[in-house]
């Protein structure tokens, strides 16, 4: 599938990019994109930068939305997802400012989705024989992590905490109107969510790179108080559907 057929098959589609502090390389990220995948739209959440996150962005000519001060990552997303909804996009990319996720995996989200009809796709660094590099204890929270969500879901899920993610128009304005919080463990709260309201979940392969440069979203969080929080925001969301559920 050519670049030329996607664009005739995806109506319209949004890439949906929080930042925080991003100023060294947001640039190479939105020239990848636009490079890549020309034809799509790219939104620029900004969650109150302090550095010129917010000046580069604009002299690239793309959307740019500003929150005030840093809201945290879930806050930024669901941003993106207010800002696709009012324009009637009828999917939406995420993806981190970092540099770590490549555009070019873009053009596979999108064939994924296309082929299979699937509501949610993520993209996993643990799919194939990862190459993904991290610490041990890192990586034992993430087969942790994966191992409860697919115990939840009763479904495979390799890599949960994934933030590189497409949504269709329904898995995304269902979190909208879901009242759910915008946590800042936000991977994981949705793929909990949808997975456990019946929307067809997949997953592609991705590679991820070295961040360089920048300030994490989930940097300053110790690695034990990091996992506690995830599993926390897990259990938080499967025992508000159960509940919502008995109503």
């Amino acid at each position: 599938m050519n670049r030329k057929n996607l664009r005739k098959e995806i109506k319209k589609n949004l890439i949906i990019i929080p930042a925080y502090n991003e100023e060294k390389s947001i640039n190479k990220v939105l020239n990848e994109i636009q490079r890549i995948v020309p034809f799509y739209d790219i939104v620029i959440i900004n969650d109150g930068s302090t550095d010129n996150t917010g000046k580069i962005v604009n002299k690239c000519g793309l959307e740019l939305i500003s929150h005030p001060f840093n809201l945290g990552y879930g806050a930024a997303i669901y941003t993106g997802f207010l800002y696709a909804d009012s324009k009637n996009y009828d999917a939406v990319i995420l993806m981190d400012a970092d540099g770590q996720h490549s555009a070019k995996d873009i053009i596979r989200f999108i064939k994924k989705m296309e082929e299979e009809d699937i509501d949610l796709i993520i993209g996993s660094r643990y799919l194939e024989k990862p190459d993904y590099k991290t610490t041990i204890f890192r990586l034992i929270g993430h087969k942790f992590f994966s191992f409860i969500t697919s115990l939840i879901l009763k479904k495979k899920i390799t890599d949960p905490i994934s933030g590189f993610k497409m949504l269709n128009r329904k898995a995304y304005t269902y979190f909208i109107k879901s009242d759910f919080s915008q946590s800042e463990y936000f991977d994981s709260d949705i793929l909990i969510l949808l997975g456990l309201n019946n929307f067809k979940i997949g997953e592609i392969p991705i590679k991820v790179g070295i961040r360089n440069f920048g300030e994490s979203m989930h940097v300053g969080i110790k690695p034990v108080s990091y996992i506690y929080k995830i599993l926390l925001s897990i259990i938080i969301t499967f025992l508000t559907y159960k509940f919502k559920r008995k109503q």
